[in-house]
């Protein structure tokens, strides 16, 4: 970034780009670095939970922020909704944007340009004063025969798309590990070729009920 900045003197624009690159790789590194170190510190429960109240709207604010940019490069259209009497989550609020912030990635790569996200938040119907949380997208589907593997360590799925998705396949493997600290469950129905609806549920909590859609 010193080269990049030209404190050390100018560069020119072929070297730039060159400087520019090697940043954009070490970034990378270091963030693929990072969520090894994640998942090996969640698989060994070697992470405590902070749990606090707070309305999920919240979460769902600081993601799409995070993922502006990224959602405004490929034109597509963002929507929430949260249902009536869902109560505040009761949960590790950082460890809750990395799970949905995971999602959200997912559903940008794999969701073609001016394609759909939606999430939406609903009382859990099978638990009482928990919520559930889903991701949809317009995206390219997942064969049902891969929807148990994608939540596994260093998993990929086998198709020309999928495979253009560098990461460290560890993604699903930590949102999976969060959820399961906090006692919830997280799972995918999908088809190829008819997007994807990820879900989640988090432990909440009555002492108020929110409500907000975007």
């Amino acid at each position: 970034e010193v080269l990049r900045d030209g404190l050390l003197g100018e560069i020119n624009e072929r070297q730039s780009e060159a400087v520019q690159s090697v940043i954009g790789s070490s970034r990378q590194l270091l963030s693929m670095i990072e969520e090894i170190l994640t998942y090996a510190r969640t698989s060994a429960r070697a992470i405590q939970l902070e749990p606090t109240r707070f309305p999920v709207h919240e979460v769902i604010v600081a993601v799409h922020q995070m993922s502006a940019s990224l959602i405004r490069k490929k034109k597509l259209h963002f929507h929430s909704q949260i249902e009536d009497e869902v109560p505040l989550a009761h949960a590790d609020r950082d460890k809750v944007i990395h799970v949905l912030g995971n999602l959200i990635g997912n559903a940008i790569e794999f969701t073609a340009i001016e394609g759909e996200i939606r999430i939406a938040v609903r009382p859990s119907p099978k638990r009482e004063e928990w919520l559930e949380v889903m991701v949809q997208d317009s995206g390219i589907g997942i064969d049902p025969a891969h929807h148990e593997m994608i939540f596994r360590e260093f998993a990929q799925v086998d198709s020309s798309r999928a495979r253009r998705h560098h990461g460290t396949g560890l993604g699903l493997a930590i949102a999976r590990n969060f959820i399961m600290l906090h006692g919830g469950e997280i799972w995918v129905e999908s088809e190829l070729g008819e997007g994807s609806r990820f879900y989640f549920t988090l432990p909440g909590s009555r002492d108020e009920a929110t409500s907000r859609s975007g």
